[in-house]
């Protein structure tokens, strides 16, 4: 044992005799080996000076060195805080531009680093703002080929369980590559047939038949017709000679242009609750809005809607024999050339045509009428009544407005004026009445039901 002295380390001339230590102190107690300090009582008192020099280093002025916080995850990233999955998948929702990045990627990296990353993301949607609009799209179209959805598994029923990925965004592919990706994913079987889609939301209750819905389930089918679709089909049902059984086929036919306008929708709408993918049926009704319903070839024919839907039916029984063969549907401009050969092949439509071309070449020649006199005769000082009187009046025919009308009781070859002028039981509907009063229908039809 070693007894230190203070006076020892005092100079020899002034030794301890100038220190006058107390005399009633017990200084044996000091000497010797000092006590044993516990476990507990040793990290108390660490972690007592950590806290006083954390408290040091906050108020440390700018300059001077700070002593660094031993339970940073900077200065000692052991001690980072762990994230587990939920708190992952509440900082995704909380964050949207932590969606790109994984659930793991999350737990092991650094709070700070999620905060830069944000601030980041924040300044590039200010740039995206500030950007272009026709480079954003060109930019997101670039950034697809590198952008994948991992799609997590899951139940659905398509009633009351949907899975989510019903709800990915739209593919901006071509329409034809979707066909074509359907074909190969779905091959040449029909879905399960439903027929519960919610067509009253789209004012299009009761224009689906039964045999519509069985057959739009299966796009290689070749009994896809128009008049499945039509609400004329839904009311007149077929009896079977055995027992007197209904039967889903259907026998009407469209023969009224607003019919045939209203089972293109009702096909249209219904295609798109059973195949969002299929765009065939977008093409057919793109092209008759285009053409105006091929308003140049078939305006003089009586019996227009019926030409119409069998060329639309010829498209959709094409595209099921395309679907099968592994080929794309016909599209808006192919069907252009289509409706072309399809109409060489219907001498009457061309007879129509001809004879449509003929009559506007011919009331091209005929002398003025009185809607084209009168201004020039007002302008001469005439009064407007004489000059209606001077010209016989280019509105008089002997055709029956009631019938037009549909409220002619009268028999075909009976129905007479009250002067007894016999009239006749046709068409009286004008196209021009203005400028063509003498171009009259004249057709087997009333007006009221066919030029609505």
């Amino acid at each position: 044992m070693v007894i230190f002295s203070l006076s020892a380390l005092l100079p020899p001339e002034i030794g301890s005799k100038a220190f006058n230590f107390p005399k009633n102190i017990d200084y044996s107690r000091y000497a010797g080996k000092p006590p044993a300090v516990s476990a507990e009582a040793l990290a108390a008192a660490l972690e007592a000076a950590q806290r006083d020099l954390m408290d040091e280093a906050a108020r440390t002025r700018a300059g001077f060195h700070q002593v660094p916080d031993p339970a940073s995850t900077v200065s000692n990233p052991g001690l980072h805080p762990k994230v587990t999955i939920e708190d992952a998948m509440c900082l995704k929702r909380k964050f949207p531009f932590l969606k790109d990045y994984s659930n793991e990627y999350i737990q092991t990296t650094q709070l700070d680093v999620l905060i830069r990353a944000e601030t980041t993301a924040f300044k590039l949607r200010e740039l995206e703002r500030g950007a272009d609009l026709d480079d954003t799209l060109a930019n997101n179209r670039d950034e697809l080929a590198s952008t994948l959805i991992t799609v997590a598994a899951g139940t659905d029923n398509r009633w009351d369980v949907l899975h989510p990925a019903r709800f990915l965004p739209g593919a901006s592919c071509s329409a034809k590559a979707q066909w074509l990706a359907a074909r190969e994913y779905l091959g040449n079987t029909s879905h399960q047939a439903l027929s519960s889609y919610d067509m009253g939301s789209m004012g299009l209750r009761g224009c689906v038949t039964n045999k519509g819905w069985a057959v739009i389930a299966n796009p290689g089918s070749s009994q896809m017709k128009l008049k499945y679709f039509s609400m004329t089909s839904c009311s007149s049902k077929v009896l079977s000679t055995r027992g007197g059984a209904e039967k889903d086929e259907v026998s009407a036919f469209i023969e009224e242009l607003g019919e045939f306008k209203l089972a293109l929708r009702a096909l249209r709408v219904a295609m798109s609750f059973v195949h969002p993918w299929n765009k065939s049926i977008e093409a057919i009704s793109s092209f008759f809005e285009q053409s105006d319903f091929c308003h140049s070839e078939t305006a003089a024919l009586e019996k227009r809607a019926g030409l119409l839907t069998a060329f639309c039916d010829f498209i959709l029984e094409e595209n099921s024999n395309r679907w099968r063969a592994k080929e794309g549907f016909i599209s808006t401009g192919e069907m252009k050339e289509s409706w072309t050969a399809f109409l060489s092949t219907r001498p009457q439509a061309l007879l129509a045509t001809v004879k449509a071309a003929a009559s506007q070449k011919q009331s091209q020649h005929r002398p003025p009428t009185q809607g084209q006199l009168k201004p020039f005769m007002l302008s001469q000082g005439q009064s407007s009544q004489a000059a209606a009187m001077s010209l016989p009046n280019p509105y008089f025919d002997n055709i029956c407005v009631k019938w037009n009308q549909g409220r002619c009781l009268a028999a075909p070859g009976t129905c007479t004026t009250k002067k007894g002028l016999a009239l006749r039981h046709c068409c009286n509907f004008r196209p021009n009445p203005a400028t063509h009063p003498h171009d009259i229908c004249q057709m087997n039809h009333a007006a009221c039901f066919y030029h609505r």
